[in-house]
């Protein structure tokens, strides 16, 4: 498993490279470490939104993300970073459960979830990146 997809999990990604990445001498951890610190940087700031991914409240939410992360996001190698996420997971969210014919307040309180965590899902999407960035390099340096 990728360690940049932990981040879809409870466990905790920057511990996994910091376990993976203890056996390095000490100059391929000094190069290493700043990756570690920019990946745990925005891992950090990307909490609350981990949280309502994780939680059985909000799983329309956390089922439409990952689809929405498979199919605009993540394009096989590549990483697509829309400038505004979180506005396009709303499109994204208001095409997918239109047919579903929510309640307004259903739908409202959705759309208030989504916009409150806007940024901090934008900080998951960029902590994915680093953490990517940070695979590449422990396999350059392996």
């Amino acid at each position: 498993m990728e360690i940049a997809y932990l981040l879809f999990t409870e466990e905790d990604p920057i511990k996994k490279l910091e376990e993976i990445s203890s056996h390095f001498p000490v100059h391929k951890k000094a190069a290493f470490d700043p990756y570690i610190k920019r990946a745990d940087n925005f891992v950090r700031r990307s909490r609350a939104f981990r949280t309502v991914l994780l939680d059985d409240e909000y799983t329309l939410v956390s089922e439409l993300f990952n689809v929405y992360f498979e199919n605009a996001i993540t394009k096989g190698k590549l990483t697509i970073i829309p400038n505004s996420a979180w506005k396009e997971f709303l499109q994204f969210f208001k095409k997918v459960t239109a047919p579903m014919r929510l309640s307004k307040l259903q739908e409202r309180a959705y759309h208030t979830l989504i916009r409150k965590l806007g940024t901090t899902m934008d900080d998951f999407i960029t902590a994915f990146v680093y953490l990517k960035t940070a695979e590449e390099q422990y396999r350059r340096l392996v």
